[in-house]
């Protein structure tokens, strides 16, 4: 037996008279209020958007509640982004008086513009709710626009949208080519989907009574592009319509790089040079984007590593440790995709696979290694250009496994394809040098030896497979406090050996990991130790599981224990777990060269 529908009290005039002045409230133009105060306005939206029952729907700018309670009466599931303090709080407790089943409203007090997905929706909601579907609102005239298109872009599980907004500004989001109203609104929202006018409303409807007209839009969401191609979809758009009355061959000019690129790619997209931005549909300007783009979109992958031996020798004159690393990259892979772009901007996405990864919010893009790495591989051709990193992460921040430096020997990769630049593999290793130690050996993976700074590396070829566990702590260690400590305890060799003796080589090619337990060394570790004595700790708590070896990794503070098989790996992950100041423990098996996509 179906469940009733909701009993509700829409808001009358005089109602919304007497919440405004219970709140002290004045609509003001800064924040666009202007509030629906007819039942049958807001009923006549609700069918226009001819949603389901039980339809989770967004709302912006509920204001005093007219449309909220309308789609409560028709069985919807409402979250509510307000960003009037005052409003954002007497809401709920309208909801409350006027329908019986306020649970099925949520009020989220933000700014629109702020919302960057449905999880984000979830986090200041402080609840979880499946996505939204549909947008139903009568958006902020002075911000529609913006709301309208951000709101679609970062949830892509809006389905649908009708929202009011001022009449011209309906026109302009539903125009055509060639129209005297198309422009970047009607061509950006044609990425997404197709628009249309659902009818007008008139002004007789809102309190206060508004100086325009207003009219509804109706949206309904057709993927059909690549999300990698709207960016220079929308850049094409904005300066096509900046200098509207320039052809595109001259107004497109500076964004490709010249008046002649813009040409060959006006020509190669089959487009008139000679032609305007008003008479290009959302078609032409996907494939004049794919035409201008500066390359193709590329992947490349690299891994993190341990190091099963660390010689570090006294500091030279530029202050530097000459090293002796035998590297061991492991199956925690670093995967960046480049995405050339128009123009200069540069951005970095970063995923990380889980909480225990670690946090790079604090990490700017100028500071970015793969974007450093990029931005080398172009000046090494000479070239300049904008483009995306997206950087999906499994190698722990901050744990001395360098998945830093995997980013950028992966980035240097998927740069030269991206850009199809004339680089050597010795070019890639020469650029990798320059970034930093561990780059290197991120283009090389697998088993090698590293010497000079860590950064002229050589792969000793194929070995047994090991199996190593982990403990990712829950504080960091300064990498440069570490080599300070090492220095003032006058530990540096005179000089490190440039090959590894037959006795390690031997272990190396021992299926049986107890001849590599006896030799895995690092000379940071009483340094690091020194700084962080609770390590002791965990590596006895690898020891008592019993672990072939203990050890730290790098300049810590991640400890790495070597197992027997992938069952003692288990066990001694659970011990680890149990250690004090262990965040997380992982499970890793190495060498492991990753290959490219």
């Amino acid at each position: 037996m179906m469940e009733p529908s909701p009993h509700v009290d829409l808001l009358t005039p005089a109602a919304i008279r007497d919440l405004a002045r219970g709140l002290d409230i004045r609509p003001t133009k800064t924040l666009g209020q202007n509030f629906v105060h007819d039942a049958g306005t807001v009923r006549r939206i609700v069918a226009a958007a001819g949603l389901a029952p039980g339809t989770h729907v967004l709302e912006v700018g509920p204001g005093l509640g007219s449309l909220t309670l309308a789609l409560l009466e028709a069985d919807m599931r409402v979250s509510a982004v307000e960003i009037d303090p005052k409003l954002a709080t007497a809401l709920p407790r309208t909801v409350e008086t006027r329908c019986d089943r306020p649970e099925n409203l949520r009020v989220v007090w933000a700014d629109a513009l702020t919302i960057t997905g449905a999880g984000d929706l979830n986090e200041r909601a402080g609840s979880a709710w499946e996505p939204p579907r549909a947008l139903v609102a009568n958006l902020p005239y002075n911000v529609s626009v913006p709301v309208l298109l951000g709101l679609i872009e970062a949830i892509p599980e809006l389905e649908t949208a009708l929202v009011m907004v001022q009449r011209e500004v309906a026109e302009r989001l539903c125009a055509g080519p060639g129209s005297r109203t198309y422009g970047v609104p009607s061509a950006k929202l044609a990425w997404y989907g197709e628009a249309r006018l659902a009818g007008n409303i008139g002004r007789s409807v809102f309190w206060p009574e508004p100086h325009v007209d207003s009219a509804l839009v109706k949206f309904q969401r057709r993927p059909r592009y690549e999300a990698s191609e709207r960016f220079d979809t929308f850049s094409l758009i904005d300066q096509a319509f900046a200098q509207r009355r320039k052809t595109l061959r001259k107004a497109l000019a500076d964004l490709c790089g010249g008046a002649d690129r813009a040409a060959a790619a006006l020509e190669s997209a089959g487009i008139d040079q000679r032609s305007r931005g008003e008479a290009l549909g959302i078609d032409d300007f996907v494939r004049l984007a794919r035409a201008a783009r500066p390359g193709r979109v590329a992947r490349a992958s690299a891994g993190g590593k341990i190091n099963l031996l660390l010689d570090v020798a006294r500091p030279d004159e530029r202050g530097y440790h000459p090293l002796r690393s035998l590297f061991c990259g492991l199956d925690l892979i670093e995967t960046v995709t480049v995405t050339p772009r128009l123009g200069e901007r540069v951005d970095v996405t970063t995923r990380c696979a889980s909480k225990q990864i670690g946090d790079l919010a604090g990490l700017s893009t100028n500071d970015h290694l793969a974007v450093r790495a990029v931005r080398a591989a172009l000046a090494r051709c000479g070239r300049q250009a904008g483009f995306h990193l997206d950087v999906d992460k499994h190698v722990p921040v901050a744990g001395g496994m360098a998945g830093g430096s995997a980013d950028a020997a992966a980035a240097l990769r998927a740069a030269r394809e991206a850009f199809d630049l004339d680089l050597s593999d010795d070019d890639l290793h020469e650029i990798a040098r320059d970034l930093g130690a561990d780059v290197a050996f991120g283009l090389v993976g697998g088993l090698a030896l590293g010497l000079g700074y860590g950064d002229v590396v050589t792969p000793l070829g194929p070995a047994p497979t090991r199996t190593f566990v982990l403990a990712i702590n829950e504080r960091g260690l300064s990498t440069p406090e570490v080599f300070a400590a090492f220095d003032a305890s006058g530990a540096g060799r005179a000089a490190c050996e440039d090959a590894l003796s037959p006795r390690w080589m031997q272990a190396l090619a021992d299926p049986d990991p107890s001849a590599l337990g006896e030799l895995v060394s690092n000379d940071l570790t009483d340094a690091a130790l020194s700084l962080r004595p609770d390590l002791r700790e965990i590596m006895r708590a690898g020891d008592d599981a019993g672990a072939v070896c203990t050890f730290v990794s790098g300049s810590g503070p991640t400890i790495v224990a070597l197992a027997r098989d992938d069952e003692h790996a288990a066990a001694l992950a659970r011990a680890l777990a149990a250690a004090p100041g262990v965040a997380a423990t992982v499970i890793a098996t190495g060498p492991v060269v990753p290959g490219e996509d």
